[in-house]
């Protein structure tokens, strides 16, 4: 029987001076004093991993992201929050208001196992947009997509049975889909076939490049030895240029840390991964990075078990500029220094 999925996004806003903290609400950040933000007003004591923004040029936003906080830790499901961006690029402040809501849309994807690794996928050319996440409710981790027939309106509707990605997953387990126009029309993910977690991925034929085939097809594999390692690369998350994701490989600064590489067009692959500095990583576990742009200025959304949290795994808000070039990660020419160093 067919599922009519429903969410309204609504939009919360309301005035704010810098130095308050409205009932725990909205918090104020200086990027001139902190690199790395805790979310506190949307973290619990338990695990909160794995956020997408849905960010709309109406700027009614909403954040969904998983948590064992409605089964006290047992297992995983997705919540969102109502959530406002402010960023001052002359002061370098900015604050940061949230809210949860309830949602009929998550309610009814969540399980009493895990859900996790949510996204948006969709192709403007080719008009069509799923809505995926990661669940192990057939037994190992599987990639699931339901189709999205309107997001426009602030609304994001379904009105389709959830489908199993049969292109993608096997008896092992996948997760963590991505999807990148600018990357010869690719999907990425994760999947242990081979024993360690890798990253995959393959691009989609333009002939193939239809809403009803994209569960189905599989297109020409892309060649992604420049990312993998003996170790475990986990969490891809890919924005038009760039890829980050997570790795265990020894050079890191302990546990899962985060890296980033930028799409060689030339190639037809991702050039040689960085790794975030110690003011992004930390000795322990960063989990699901995700890239995001407030007033021109390029963020890292990520989860880490680093001390000084709520508890287990908190979600991290922190300004990546001066780290990697803006254009690195949002411009379409060849004139930086990361695409020649790629190409030696």
């Amino acid at each position: 029987m067919h599922k009519t999925l429903l969410i309204i996004l609504v939009f919360f806003f309301s005035c704010s001076v810098y130095g308050q903290h409205d009932n725990k609400r909205k918090i104020l950040y200086n990027l001139n004093k902190e690199r790395v933000i805790n979310l506190s007003n949307i973290n619990s004591e338990y695990d909160d991993i794995n956020v997408y923004f849905l960010l709309y040029e109406t700027r009614k936003d909403i954040l969904i992201f998983s948590t064992s906080r409605a089964s006290n830790g047992q297992n995983f499901d997705l919540i969102s929050y109502k959530i406002k961006l402010h960023f001052d690029t002359r002061s370098r402040k900015g604050f940061i208001r949230a809210k949860e809501q309830d949602s009929d849309f998550l309610n009814m994807v969540n399980s009493d196992k895990d859900e996790f690794g949510p996204c948006i996928v969709f192709d403007h050319w080719y008009k069509w947009k799923y809505f995926s996440y990661t669940s192990n409710k057939s037994g190992s981790d599987n990639i699931y997509l339901i189709n999205i027939l309107d997001l426009d309106n602030n609304k994001l509707i379904a009105a389709r049975d959830e489908v199993v990605s049969h292109s993608i997953n096997t008896d092992s387990n996948e997760g963590y889909l991505s999807y990148n126009i600018l990357a010869e029309r690719s999907f990425t993910y994760q999947s242990d076939e081979k024993g360690d977690f890798d990253i995959n991925g393959f691009s989609i034929p333009d002939s193939l490049n239809k809403l009803e085939k994209i569960p189905y097809i599989r297109g020409k594999e892309l060649n992604l030895d420049s990312l993998n390692t003996t170790w475990n690369e986990k969490f891809p998350y890919t924005k038009q240029q760039v890829i980050v994701f997570c790795s265990d490989r020894p050079g890191g600064h302990g546990g899962y840390d985060i890296y980033y590489a930028k799409w060689n067009y030339d190639l037809k692959t991702y050039g040689t991964p960085r790794l975030f500095n110690n003011k992004i990583n930390s000795p322990k576990d960063e989990f699901r990075p995700f890239l995001i742009e407030i007033s021109g200025i390029t963020f890292l959304i990520f989860s880490s078990n680093r001390d000084n949290g709520l508890g287990g795994f908190d979600l991290y808000f922190a300004s990546i500029n001066d780290i990697v070039y803006p254009d690195y990660l949002y411009g379409f020419t060849k004139r930086n220094k990361w695409y020649q160093d790629d190409k030696e």
